[in-house]
């Protein structure tokens, strides 16, 4: 796992990266779990996601997925930064809270590169 940037002294936050191996096929991919910051200011969320970006870049076109709260919505400058990169599962959001009459999305799936993933 990898500590996220904590620009302002919140919460420390982490992504959590593991690798899947099949040995028949002699193949990998990594799957990421995170759970960015809570607080209304986007700023710690978009250096996370900043973040996220640079340091999956080092594995090159190694199949990815990455799941988390990330709470930001679709049209935030956070998940526009993760998209430069990363495609969303999901077109239309798909409201996750509040848990009760959910109107807001801020739970995705993410997948690198998009022509490695068929979503069904």
């Amino acid at each position: 796992s990898k500590l996220l940037p904590n620009p302002d002294d919140g919460e420390r936050r982490r992504v959590i990266k593991d690798e899947i191996k099949f040995t028949k096929q002699h193949s990998a991919f990594y799957f990421l779990n995170t759970h960015f910051d809570h607080r209304p200011k986007e700023d710690t969320r978009l250096t996370s996601a900043k973040f996220i970006n640079e340091w999956t870049k080092q594995h090159g076109d190694t199949p990815m997925i990455m799941v988390g709260d990330f709470n930001a919505r679709p049209e935030s400058e956070t998940i526009k930064e993760l998209e430069k990169i990363w495609a969303r599962t999901n077109i239309e959001p798909l409201p996750t809270v509040p848990v009760e009459k959910p109107t807001h999305q801020i739970d995705y799936i993410f997948v690198k590169p998009a022509n490695r993933f068929r979503i069904i």
